[in-house]
């Protein structure tokens, strides 16, 4: 399957920052003043010696620098721009755990002799994958002012994604291509595209098509000795973060029988946890069905245990590009192999699937949460006020949770395994419905009506005959309001 990538491109000439002492620029200057138009922050604002070659920038604390290669700006009461930046600062400027291109925290001299031969080759234009897509419909980030989701901007190692104006947003020039956002992503609005999902999918199941194997995934080069006697299938990805629910479970659809993820020991603690998820959920998923323990694991070469692989047929099906679909694809042909069928199988912690739990006692059905829910997982009825889910489509964002006045609603992380039990609406909640005391119009229910009353019922302005207000339909309060 063939794709085309888009890039980014840094556009980065000659101007270097350097943030340090008069010490580290004196050391500087002679390898670097020839090739850089090099501008000094001095940390001891007191010394500010003149020096040739170098433009000392007095600028007051404290300051704030942000950018990436080619448009780093520091920002203390005045901008300046910068194409490259050398912090020396026991805490530097920017203090995300994986540094954007152009920026080089120095935390001893071993670190600067590594960096210099590099920087010298950061001038120029350079091309870098555009990792990702965002499609902000299926965003479950923010609804009329309530923050739902917000697990993508937890998990991102380089600060590319943020929360601006109640909508997700992402730099492609801070992307590093980490990956982990697509894993935690509950809908599916932040996509892997180097390459997409269907492509890794695609050859998986091309490799996995002649034998069942361990698959070993993998970034950078492969040069783990396993020393283990069964199949194994050495696959390559951009970065193991991207390995979500969705890969690893169509893995064991295609033929895999166990997955190992290999650590470089280059992983960042982020990485780390999302990973760790991933694995629990898919481990829950396959021991749920009847299927060997602890299929899989992340581990250094040397330290993974072979336990009882996966054998099952093998799925025929063409991969699909959308996550939940891909997801519920596998999930089916799995269930279809397994030796136990469940009606599904409870999470140990949060995540994309799962169900609403009720309280019927203090639901109003006012359909706070109906108008709010991103995802059109809750319904209400007809003519008869109801409440209505569809476990399928429920992304567990916590939106409906907080907009509920009463409280009654609790999320229950689960995944369901019957596809079609999934997809069909089911009844949460139904009551009678409450009829204008005037035209008998049905307009609210009588819980509704009755915790309205309650609340109320000490206010001065719904006294004596004026409550009856409150018993009254919006035509006919309105038509009461003209009559007076």
């Amino acid at each position: 399957m063939q794709y085309e990538p888009e890039f980014v491109s840094y556009h980065s000439t000659n101007r270097l920052l350097v943030i340090g002492t008069e010490a580290e620029i004196d050391k500087l200057l002679p390898d670097l003043g020839a090739e850089f138009r090099i501008y000094w922050w001095p940390i001891d604002h007191s010394k500010k010696t003149s020096k040739p070659g170098l433009e000392i920038l007095n600028v007051d604390e404290p300051i704030q620098l942000d950018g990436y290669l080619g448009n780093f700006t520091l920002t203390s009461g005045n901008q300046s721009k910068f194409d490259l930046v050398l912090d020396f600062q026991s805490e530097p400027a920017i203090s995300s755990p994986i540094s954007p291109f152009g920026y080089y925290p120095i935390n001893n001299r071993e670190d600067l002799q590594k960096v210099l031969p590099e920087l010298k080759e950061m001038t120029g234009v350079f091309d870098k994958p555009k990792y990702f897509q965002l499609d902000l419909n299926k965003c479950a980030h923010q609804q009329s002012g309530i923050t739902g989701c917000h697990n993508c901007i937890d998990v991102c190692a380089t600060d590319a994604i943020i929360s601006e104006s109640g909508k997700i947003t992402v730099n492609p020039y801070l992307c590093q291509g980490c990956g982990d956002c697509t894993s935690v992503c509950p809908s599916g609005a932040i996509s892997y595209q180097y390459p997409p999902r269907s492509v890794i999918l695609s050859a998986l199941k091309n490799k996995l098509a002649t034998k069942h194997s361990l698959v070993v995934f993998y970034s950078g080069d492969f040069k783990a000795d396993l020393s283990i006697s069964c199949p194994f299938l050495p696959f390559q990805v951009e970065s193991l973060g991207l390995v979500g629910l969705d890969i690893c479970l169509n893995a064991f659809a295609f033929g895999a029988t166990q997955i190992w993820l290999l650590d470089d020991g280059q992983i960042t603690i982020e990485t780390q946890n999302t990973l760790d998820t991933v694995i629990t959920q898919v481990n829950e998923i396959m021991s749920g069905l009847g299927f060997p323990e602890q299929l899989v694991q992340f581990s250094k070469p040397g330290e993974f245990t072979l336990n009882q692989g996966l054998s099952i047929s093998k799925a025929k099906y063409r991969p699909d590009l959308d996550k939940r679909t891909a997801i519920r694809m596998a999930t089916d042909h799995l269930l279809g192999q397994a030796t136990q069928k469940p009606d599904y199988v409870l999470f140990s912690g949060n995540t994309a699937f799962g169900t609403l739990n009720l309280d019927r006692n203090a639901c109003t059905l006012c359909m706070a949460c109906v108008s709010i829910c991103p995802a059109q997982t809750l319904a209400a009825g007809n003519e008869t006020p109801q409440l209505k889910f569809i476990e399928s489509q429920c992304l567990q964002c916590g939106i409906c949770q907080q907009a509920c006045p009463e409280q009654a609603i609790e999320l229950q992380p689960r995944y369901v395994f019957d596809s079609v039990r999934a997809r069909q609406p089911r009844l949460l909640h139904e009551e009678k419905p409450f009829y204008c005391i005037n035209c008998q119009k049905p307009f609210a229910t009588e819980s509704m009506i009755n915790t309205i009353l309650q609340k109320l019922q000490h206010h001065p302005m719904f006294q004596g005959e004026k409550k009856q207000q409150l018993l009254l339909c919006e035509d006919c309060k309105v038509a009461a309001l003209f009559d007076k």
